[in-house]
């Protein structure tokens, strides 16, 4: 496997098996249509292409029965049917497996030889029978071969001197592709990177777009002929490929002695020397020191392998070519989208291996050579290019401080200097961090995206009626934010599934309309991404739960006399807590929204519970940006700095201490009518606490969902951006630890994690 294209081919491959599952879903919803089974058979035959480059074969061989089947829904043959959606489902299931097996760099533990045998039988077609596929090897090739030139005789010839083996690559461009001149030009640099393509009829950009799409390549490399075949049969948009060694009679040079041989070579090199002066090297003239010899010869033609020696186009530049394949109308082509991102390489067969790249003339000689708009990045690298800008946020931070001290120290020009430097510092940090910041955001489509699979299969299996509803799909959110919320997203959507919407019975005798509703919406508030997850279901009956709890042992009956209806709604997030009365593979094990407000609250996020009973209930959840920097207030604790993250804090005031009251033991103050408990920091860090009689008592109100409380704290410093660090292995996890900052003096500042704070210091007393 070339392991050097494994990431972009698995890249590559999530794409299209996200085009298939929508795809899939829109042909089950809509019914028949050209344009959809056009995409899939388009998925299908790329990732048939790529799988095969790689030498992943049970790939290759379900998605080419994918894609026979598919060809035959697209000429008539078949129609779409349930069953046909099933199957197709079912294959894009084992696909999605495999690809689990790859990244894992497990043996493939999926068994494709049942799937392959329904692909094929499908419709009444024999297995057995395959006769009809539109293999590479079982076809003819579409033409005869041109008559070798002298002058590319005489190359023929130095290439089997120096051992190499020669090819006829016959090949059709796939009748589905959109724009057969940029495909052409990707095949033909493909097998430049292996070999050389001394022929090539016709060149890449002479192409006839309405016609067969045959090309033929004079092919000589080193590669046996059933390397070079599975090579060509790998190149995504070819219907079919035939590789032929060249034929004895072909090669032999009739009535070429070597006093002619010698002049010919002496020629072509002077007839190269000119065309180089005239217009320029360009991709496949041969230079004089290229044709003197056989050290010479090996290097063959450039990038663009247009060989100039080919008499019937000697004058032509390949920079035409490139021009052909990286114009506006190839970017436009998803399969050329593909190929690009990959690379010619990537169609590279397993046992090939890519030489060093070969340096082109046309790079300098094309005035307006096509730019991509975008290029692919590592994970890594954005991550290091996130932790140096967050060194520098630190820095910045020191330099203020160090303005303000000597600011208080002189007073010449040298500090409004340093100030003017702090400042203009300040705005290319702020600058260069929210471009950063910007590289990591991706829109929260992608997961979206897999969404309404699971809601047709959860309605299928649960006999539900229900329409999924996906808005704000382009809001952006940190691509670590993105894998993190997606399973506690999941446990949402399963349990709005299975408890929140009533069966289609229910609904018609409640007089609602037999479908549910579930609505899945992100929107960016408050410098926050929210994402609400909604249905139309029967709501969350405050009694029920109760009830449920009392059953299970979660709350005693003492609690449950004291819960308001929203406390016995946020019941659901305790943990061992369901209102299933049977276990089901959906849910009713216990597990699951514990699970939820845990991850969340890890995330710096929060979610809240609305319900109504009888119309239905809505989870929305907020979370921060991005995890790597964020702004925290800075307070003092025994002479000690600890950050309380602002997305958790409500608000902030300062009470004398006879405001603070105590009901039934716990230590409260009256907020705007609003009863919040009260308590100390100090004592949860056991770090020793000095009150100040008379003076305020500053307090920080935090909150998690619906639940507040007042932490007391020593010292108010007021709120920076801090870069979240961690406390590493040697450390580990710290219960109210989120991780550490380095402040602008140079210390250390622990920050704290107001959820875990909450629940472990929510009930003690604050003592006088």
């Amino acid at each position: 496997m070339l392991s050097e294209y494994r990431e972009i081919f698995l890249e590559e491959l999530e794409e299209q098996l996200q085009v298939m599952d929508g795809e899939i879903l829109k042909l089950e919803q809509s019914g028949e249509s050209g344009t959809v089974i056009q995409s899939l058979f388009r998925a299908a035959h790329t990732i048939k292409g790529s799988s095969a480059a790689m030498g992943f074969e049970e790939m290759k061989q379900l998605t080419h029965e994918m894609e026979h089947l598919l060809d035959r829904v697209r000429s008539g043959q078949l129609a779409v049917s349930g069953a046909l959606i099933d199957l197709l489902f079912t294959a894009l299931d084992i696909l999605k497996q495999l690809k689990r097996d790859i990244v894992g760099g497990e043996p493939s533990s999926a068994d494709i030889s049942d799937c392959v045998r329904a692909l094929r039988s499908f419709g009444g077609e024999d297995p057995g029978q395959d006769g009809d596929r539109p293999d590479a090897k079982e076809m003819p090739a579409h033409r005869g071969k041109p008559s070798l030139s002298l002058d590319l005789g005489l190359r023929v010839q130095e290439r089997m001197e120096l051992g190499q083996k020669l090819f006829w690559v016959d090949i059709r461009i796939a009748s589905e592709c959109l724009i057969r001149g940029a495909r052409a030009y990707v095949i033909h640099s493909a097998l430049n990177e292996h070999g050389d393509v001394l022929l090539a009829d016709p060149e890449p950009e002479g192409l006839d777009e309405e016609g067969p799409g045959d090309l033929l390549f004079l092919y000589a490399g080193n590669q046996s002929r059933e390397e070079l075949q599975a090579f060509a049969d790998g190149l995504m948009e070819v219907e079919r490929a035939v590789v032929e060694p060249l034929a004895q009679e072909e090669a032999a040079l009739s009535g070429t002695g070597a006093a002619e041989r010698t002049a010919d070579s002496a020629a072509a090199a002077v007839n190269a020397a000119d065309a180089a002066g005239a217009g320029g090297r360009a991709g496949g003239v041969v230079s004089a020191e290229e044709s003197a010899g056989p050290a010479g010869s090996t290097a063959g033609v450039g990038n663009s392998g247009v060989a100039a020696a080919n008499t019937a186009g000697p004058a032509r530049s390949a920079a035409a070519s490139a021009g052909a394949a990286g114009g506006p109308a190839a970017a436009a082509d998803p399969a050329w989208s593909t190929a690009s991102a990959m690379g010619a390489a990537a169609d590279a067969p397993p046992h090939a291996t890519a030489p060093a790249v070969r340096p082109s003339s046309e790079d300098a000689s094309a005035p307006a050579k096509a730019k991509s708009p975008t290029i692919r990045v590592s994970v890594e690298r954005l991550e290091h290019l996130m932790n140096l800008v967050g060194e520098l946020v630190i820095d910045q931070t020191r330099i203020h401080q160090v303005e303000r001290t000597q600011r208080r120290r002189f007073a010449d020009e040298t500090v409004d200097e340093l100030g003017d430097i702090a400042d203009h510092l300040s705005r290319i940090i702020g600058d260069l961090q929210e471009s950063v910041m910007k590289t990591r955001m991706l829109p929260i489509e992608q997961l979206f995206n897999r969404f309404p699979r699971m809601i047709r299969d959860l309605s299928r299996m649960l006999g539900k009626e229900i329409e999924l509803v996906l808005e704000g799909k382009d809001t952006e959110l940190d691509r670590t934010l993105i894998e993190e919320i997606a399973d506690p997203l999941i446990h949402l959507i399963r349990n709005a599934v299975d408890h929140g919407i009533e069966k289609p019975e229910v609904r018609t005798l409640s007089g609602k309309n037999a479908g549910g509703v579930l609505t899945i919406r992100a929107a960016h508030e408050d410098n926050q991404v929210v994402i609400y997850v909604q249905d139309d279901g029967a709501g969350i009956d405050p009694a029920r739960m109760i009830r449920s709890a009392l059953e299970k042992g979660v709350i005693t009956r003492e609690e449950a006399g004291q819960l308001s209806d929203r406390e016995a709604v946020e019941l659901i997030f305790r943990p061992g807590f369901s209102t299933a009365s049977t276990v089901s593979d959906v849910s009713g094990r216990g597990v699951g929204m514990d699970i939820v407000r845990s991850h969340i609250e890890k995330l710096n996020g929060l979610i809240d519970i609305e319900t109504r009973l009888g119309q239905g209930t809505c989870f929305k959840i907020k979370l921060p940006l991005t995890l790597a920097i964020i702004v925290g207030l800075q307070v003092k604790l025994g002479g000690r700095t600890f950050i309380v993250p602002m997305s958790n804090i409500a608000e902030i005031v300062r009470v004398n201490p006879d405001e603070i009251r105590s009901i039934q033991g716990q230590s409260v103050i009256v907020l705007r009518n609003q009863v919040i408990p009260v308590a100390r920091l100090h004592d949860y860090l056991q770090i020793p606490y000095r009150a100040n009689p008379g003076s305020h008592i500053p307090l920080v109100i935090v909150g998690s969902a619906e639940k507040r409380l007042a932490l007391v704290v020593d010292e108010l410093i007021g709120n920076q951006e801090i870069v979240i660090k961690s406390l590493g292995p040697f450390i580990g996890k710290v219960d109210g630890i989120a991780g550490a900052t380095i402040l602008g003096d140079g210390n250390v500042a622990l920050i704290l994690e107001i959820a875990s704070i909450i629940g472990r210091i929510g009930s003690q007393r604050l003592l006088p």
